[in-house]
């Protein structure tokens, strides 16, 4: 019982000297002042009717209207391999179960990569700018427009 009662004495004691020491750092600590310098540029609502003064919602229809012909949508496939892809060398596996097809692992067989993204058209001639990840595997490329 007793050595509980010295556990518990230390414990408050450290939690009052940590919250001590604490405000005693705290106290002369200036107020943070803004980065910028305190200037704050007053904006307008852009959503407000001017004769209400009603709030009125964003219209997306015209960005919309003025972007959707320039997105197309990307399939890339990637062609079969002959010959499939061998399993390596160094298998942890084939010591335990052999060479076969245990686990369904995928150097059993080949199947080739499918994905799709989109991309944005970006000269008139054609050139189309989209992530890497969507055509770095592919060997052929379907590109559908907006009106197919």
């Amino acid at each position: 019982m007793k050595q509980i009662a010295s556990f518990v004495f230390a414990g408050i004691a450290g939690g009052l000297i940590t919250l001590g020491g604490t405000r005693l750092f705290q106290q002369n600590q200036p107020v943070a002042s803004p980065a910028y310098g305190g200037f704050v540029k007053k904006v307008s609502n852009v959503n407000v009717n001017g004769e209400t003064g009603f709030s009125v919602p964003f219209d997306f229809t015209e960005a919309a209207a003025l972007a959707t012909p320039v997105v197309v949508h990307i399939a890339a496939k990637e062609n079969e391999k002959p010959g499939g892809n061998q399993r390596p060398q160094n298998d942890p596996w084939s010591q335990f179960f052999g060479g076969g097809s245990f686990f369904n692992s995928p150097f059993d067989y080949n199947m080739p990569r499918e994905g799709t993204g989109s991309g944005v058209i970006y000269t008139q001639d054609g050139y189309i700018i989209t992530n890497n990840h969507v055509v770095e595997f592919a060997d052929e490329l379907e590109v559908t427009t907006n009106d197919n």
